[in-house]
């Protein structure tokens, strides 16, 4: 019995051990076996866009291994073309993802995968193929860039705090007046 756990202690030592050592060379985060890299991740909760920024800064395509599943970041334009346009069905986003950001997207775009995205995008490249419209939402998303700029360095000198729900309400204006052709801030 005493060998048989100092077998499986020592086992799991050299697993550990291992492990470890592989990581030596991993430009991404530190992971643990069973845990992944969320010991880091708690570890960095407070700045966690600092601490992802860190790593896209050393390699353009970050893997974070979690329990239960993994999160990929990428920052390199040819990773994410690869990925959201020349390659896409390989990358599904699955019901997971799409149940965590339905409240967010929707049945969208961005929100979907398979034969209802190939859809979407096809529409929406349709949509904004066209130089009128291209020059016309310039001008619009100009008046709500400026609209927001005005709002954020208003909130900056008073020191206040804002709510996200501000630059959402000017998103969906910018957006309707591109699509419904309204015009006006």
């Amino acid at each position: 019995m005493e060998t048989s756990i100092l077998i499986f202690a020592c086992s799991v030592f050299a697993w550990i051990f291992l492990h470890r050592r592989s990581q030596r060379t991993n430009k991404g985060p530190k992971t643990w076996p069973l845990v992944g890299a969320a010991i880091e991740q708690l570890m960095n909760y407070n700045r966690m866009h600092d601490w992802l920024v860190n790593y896209l800064s050393e390699s353009r395509t970050v893997v974070v291994p979690m329990p239960f599943t993994t999160y990929t970041y990428i920052a390199d334009p040819a990773n994410v073309e690869h990925v959201l346009k020349t390659n896409f069905a390989n990358y599904p986003k699955g019901e997971v993802y799409h149940s965590y950001m339905e409240v967010l997207l929707g049945d969208g775009i961005f929100n979907s995968d398979g034969e209802n995205w190939r859809k979407q995008r096809k529409t929406s490249s349709f949509e904004f193929a066209s130089k009128n419209l291209r020059d016309f939402s310039t001008v619009v998303f100009r008046e709500y860039s400026l609209k927001l700029s005005s709002i954020l360095s208003q909130a900056a000198f008073d020191h206040q705090q804002l709510d996200i729900q501000v630059t959402l309400q000017i998103k969906e204006p910018s957006t309707t007046d591109v699509s419904f052709g309204a015009t006006g801030v």
